[in-house]
C-alpha cells in the first residue's frame, strides 16, 4: 500500500506498470512472429499449389494472398516497433524513477558519453524507424541486424517470392513476350 501520494507514484505501482509493459512487449511481440509464421505457411501452400495443381488462378490467387499478407505483416512489424519504443521507454522511466538505472545494477546507455563505445548490459530505447521508407532503408542495409528488420526482411522476402511465382505464370502466358 502506498504511504505518500504526494510524492509521485509508489513503488508497488511503478513495478505493475513495468510488469505490465513487459506483458505487453512480450504480447507484441508474440503477435509479429505469428503473422510471419502464418505467411510462411502461405507462401509453402503457394508452392504446394503451383507444384501439385499448377493451375494459373490457384497460383495467382495463393500469390496475391501471400502478397496482401506479407504487406499486412510488413505494416503489423512496423507498428510494432513503434509501440516497443513507448513500452521501453516506460520501462526506462519506472527504472529511473525506483533508482534502478545505475551502473551497478542496469547501466544506461543513454547516459553514457564518452569514448568507451557499447557497455555490456546497457540499455536503451530501441531504434525506430520515423517512417515507413525510413524502415525499409534501414531493411535494405544489411549491416545493419536486429530482430526486428530480420522479421521485416523476412516479410519482403515472402512477398518477392509471391511476385516470382507471378510472374513465372504470367509471363509465358503473354503471346508478344513469348515470340
Amino acid at each position: 500500500m502506498c504511504e505518500r501520494e504526494t510524492d509521485g507514484p509508489c513503488y508497488e505501482s511503478l513495478i505493475s506498470t513495468i510488469e505490465c509493459a513487459w506483458r505487453d512487449h512480450h504480447h507484441m511481440r508474440d503477435q509479429t512472429w505469428k503473422t510471419l509464421q502464418l505467411e510462411a505457411v502461405l507462401c509453402a501452400a503457394l508452392v504446394a499449389v503451383e507444384f501439385k495443381y499448377e493451375n494459373l488462378l490457384a497460383t495467382l490467387l495463393g500469390a496475391i494472398l501471400v502478397i496482401l499478407a506479407g504487406f499486412f505483416g510488413l505494416g503489423i512489424t512496423w507498428q510494432h516497433r513503434i509501440r516497443e519504443r513507448d513500452k521501453f521507454t516506460h520501462i526506462l522511466n519506472c527504472q529511473r524513477k525506483l533508482g534502478l538505472m545505475r551502473n551497478d545494477i542496469i547501466p544506461d546507455a543513454g547516459a553514457q558519453v564518452g569514448s568507451e563505445g557499447r557497455i555490456d548490459g546497457a540499455v536503451k530505447v530501441p531504434d525506430a524507424p520515423c517512417s515507413f521508407f525510413v524502415a525499409v532503408k534501414h531493411a535494405c542495409n544489411l549491416h545493419k541486424n536486429n530482430t526486428f528488420l530480420f522479421i521485416f526482411r523476412m516479410h519482403a522476402a515472402f512477398i518477392l517470392v509471391a511476385v516470382l511465382f507471378i510472374l513465372c505464370r504470367v509471363i509465358p502466358k503473354i503471346p508478344a513476350l513469348t515470340k
